[in-house]
């Protein structure tokens, strides 16, 4: 499965990524940078289309370019999309797994970290065990997942809700 990009068709990227405790909830705070904003409705999405998906789309743009909550939230409408179960949410789940490590990364909760990169991985590796071939895609992304495991930032970085990819591009 190839994964395209297409920047072009993308909305900005958000003014912040939502730490939280430190920056103002996107959603809930109408400081926020996503005040009243709804995801579009997300079609329900198959293993061979999900590529094509806007939603999971963006939620990829978002977290390469370290916006994890941001990731999280955009793919969890993927994983509501697809039913919460099976293939395609079980692979989604594994992302927003990988997005909340993140998350955590950025809150310097190196445990809530390894926590989430041990689900990703899990769900991941049951994804592979679906596949009659798994793709080399899912194979790099199970490689990231235990790199980022077995040398994890222990701390945020130093400008809270500064977008930077700490966990690499995916």
């Amino acid at each position: 499965m190839s994964i395209p990009l297409h920047p072009e068709s993308e909305p900005a990227l958000p003014a912040y990524t939502h730490i939280p405790g430190i920056t103002p909830h996107p959603l809930g705070d109408p400081r926020g940078h996503s005040f009243g904003h709804v995801h579009p409705a997300c079609p329900t999405p198959d293993w061979q289309g999900l590529p094509d998906n806007r939603l999971f789309q963006h939620g990829r743009r978002l977290f390469n370019a370290g916006y994890y909550w941001e990731a999280h939230e955009a793919w969890e409408g993927v994983w509501i999309a697809a039913g919460r179960s099976g293939l395609v949410a079980d692979f989604v789940k594994g992302l927003i797994k990988l997005a909340a490590a993140g998350v955590k990364v950025r809150e310097g909760s190196a445990v809530g970290a390894q926590r989430h990169l041990a689900r990703a991985e899990e769900l991941f590796l049951l994804t592979v065990s679906r596949l009659s071939e798994p793709t080399s895609e899912l194979e790099r992304l199970l490689i990231v997942v235990r790199s980022l495991a077995a040398g994890l930032p222990a701390t945020p970085e130093p400008n809270a809700g500064k977008p930077v990819a700490v966990l690499g591009r995916i």
